[in-house]
């Protein structure tokens, strides 16, 4: 018996719900830094895309305990991987705005506050 054969399945979807809080709580950073330019939002942002990349690591080790719920983990672990992409994206968006030399278009801006509003949609389904 593994260590994760021990975790309840209420813990992985208590994993589900802090990957999609924590992603939009990174999400709201990154556009904080793009629309204020601020160094203290894109190190939050960055730190909380580093506690996703970690939950979503979490997560698949779960995922194949039980068999009969193998493919629910795996649709579920598809899922978190993708929150914690697009999370990985806005990030270095934010990065990228911030070391930028010169300033970022009303196009670029309206995409990436695009980007952040369709993350945050998904994460709330």
């Amino acid at each position: 018996m593994t260590t994760h054969e021990h975790v309840p399945r209420m813990t992985v979807s208590a994993l589900e719900h802090a990957v999609a809080t924590t992603a939009a709580q990174c999400m709201t950073a990154a556009r904080a830094a793009i629309d204020d330019g601020s160094t203290e939002a894109l190190a939050s942002a960055q730190r909380l895309r580093d506690m996703v990349t970690q939950l979503v690591a979490l997560a698949s080790g779960t995922v194949g305990r039980r068999p009969e719920a193998e493919h629910a983990s795996r649709v579920m672990l598809t899922r978190l991987r993708a929150a914690r992409d697009r999370c990985d994206y806005i990030v270095d968006e934010a990065e990228a705005v911030l070391t930028a030399p010169l300033p970022l278009t009303d196009d670029a801006m309206a995409e990436l506050a695009d980007d952040a509003a369709a993350f945050v949609r998904s994460v709330a389904r």
